[in-house]
């Protein structure tokens, strides 16, 4: 999935000035243009990994939007005698894994972390602004997003980004198009 989206048909962050444009969140769009911010080309990558068999999910992480990638039913993963990873950083290939699960950035040309590496990135982001959150409130940020919850995050960055552009009446478009949603109940 990286290889083909990312090197073979050039997915890419949306450009600064884009990033907050709702053209960075609509699907339509970022398949025309091959950018997005982190949720649409996540939407991408999860779509793509579906239909290959892949079970792809959200992952509700802070400051950027991230795919969780289970690997029970991939191949065996066999060690790498070239292996790009580090403790700091992820890689691009899932043959380096050995956990259940990775977690895919997106927003990083498909950079691929394991769980610790996960771990480690929030424990820096939520150091780095004086957060220092509980084991078990980054395990929750970990766990598989409901498609609803990963709708209604997107939403919510319309809503945000019209609000930042001051255009109130596309945020209160967005507002109605939250509160009119079902609530999410527990399967």
């Amino acid at each position: 999935v990286n290889h083909v989206m990312f090197q073979e048909l050039g997915f890419r962050k949306a450009d600064q000035e884009d990033f907050y444009r709702p053209e960075s969140s609509n699907l339509a769009s970022i398949l025309a243009s091959r950018k997005g911010n982190p949720i649409g080309l996540s939407l991408v990558f999860m779509g793509v990994s579906a239909r290959l068999g892949l079970d792809a999910s959200g992952a509700n992480t802070p400051h950027t939007f991230m795919v969780q990638v289970s690997l029970q039913e991939c191949a065996p993963a066999t060690p790498s005698s070239e292996s790009s990873s580090d403790d700091a950083g992820g890689s691009k290939d899932l043959s380096e894994h050995k956990a259940n699960r990775v977690f895919v950035d997106v927003f990083h040309q498909g950079e691929i972390l394991s769980e610790e590496q996960m771990h480690r990135r929030l424990e820096q982001l939520n150091s780095a602004q004086g957060f220092h959150p509980l084991q078990q409130s980054i395990d929750k940020l970990l766990q598989p997003m409901h498609p609803r919850a990963v709708w209604t995050r997107m939403l919510t960055n319309l809503l945000q980004a019209s609000r930042t552009r001051q255009d109130m009446d596309r945020a209160n478009y967005w507002l109605g198009v939250i509160q009119d949603m079902p609530r999410q109940t527990d399967p």
